[in-house]
């Protein structure tokens, strides 16, 4: 029984442990499941605002509309059809943006609405890990800042959409002039391809920290805690993306694969963000008490 005590409480200070602990003592399986429901909404809402608006800025752009929608069903699986299954196929959502009609202006209005509630659900779930009080910044302030997290999101994307034509076509130049074979450079376009993901992680990340939810925190704990979002989220990518399969798979799951898939990863998601949040305070808590010791 003592034996059993000591180890209780030699793996309690452990850093993992002690990230686990704050994590679930702070309701952050909870917070988890209700920001992924408002990210399923949210996402929605995005995809057919954002592909009606980007329909029409990029309808002569056949190559970059192409990146554009890789990057996208790359970074949540099952969210367009492909060819493997998923919510809409592009050229259904491409067809919103036939014009700045009736449909585009409820898209926005919903993008909007929907949107904000899951920068404020993702926004509050941090800081309420983190042990902070909820933010009172101005209400009208604060839809600004949203609106403007949603624009360095957006342009995000875009930017590492252009980064993978540049990126591809730069590796079938080098394939070509080296000689490659086929397998070493879908090889190479592979190893690329993910750490554009990495990288587009980790950058949505720092936004959410240090934008979104307004929080203030050392410069390391904030790579730190990006860093951990990133590489959580690329590799729940890769898992989701087989989860979906497996449910396809399954006859008595099949019709609603493509819902359970994106709640399951938008819930997984979801906690990779917040268990950060708790790395982050107990990273933080760390430095605090070393600088007292010292």
């Amino acid at each position: 029984m003592a034996a059993f005590q000591w180890l209780n409480a030699w793996s309690a200070q452990l850093f993992p442990v002690r990230i686990w602990n704050l994590y679930t003592r702070r309701r952050g399986p909870l917070l988890a499941a209700g920001n992924a429901y408002l990210m399923f909404f949210s996402v929605g809402a995005m995809l057919v605002a954002g592909f009606a608006i980007f329909g029409l800025v990029a309808a002569d752009n056949k190559v970059l509309r192409d990146a554009v929608i890789d990057v996208v069903a790359g970074t949540t699986p099952g969210l367009i059809d492909t060819g493997n299954g998923g919510l809409a196929t592009p050229e259904q959502l491409l067809g919103t943006g036939s014009g700045f009609g009736l449909t585009l202006v409820i898209s926005l209005a919903a993008l909007l609405v929907t949107a904000m509630g899951w920068i404020n659900g993702l926004r509050e779930g941090i800081r309420s890990v983190l042990g902070l009080a909820r933010d009172r910044t101005n209400p009208i302030l604060s839809k600004v800042r949203d609106a403007g997290t949603l624009a360095v999101l957006a342009v995000a994307l875009v930017l590492t959409s252009a980064l993978g034509i540049v990126n591809t076509t730069a590796i079938d130049t080098i394939s070509d002039r080296l000689g490659w074979g086929t397998l070493l450079t879908g090889a190479a376009v592979r190893i690329a391809s993910v750490a554009l993901m990495l990288i587009l992680d980790v950058s949505v990340a720092l936004v959410m920290f240090s934008l979104a939810s307004r929080v203030r925190m050392p410069l390391r704990v904030l790579l730190l805690a990006a860093a951990f979002s990133g590489a959580g989220a690329t590799v729940l990518r890769y898992f989701s993306a087989v989860l979906l399969n497996g449910i396809t798979n399954n006859a008595l799951l099949a019709p609603f694969a493509v819902i359970l898939g994106l709640f399951v990863w938008f819930y997984l998601l979801s906690q990779v963000y917040l268990i950060a949040a708790a790395l982050a305070a107990v990273r933080a808590a760390d430095l605090k008490a070393r600088t007292r010791r010292v």
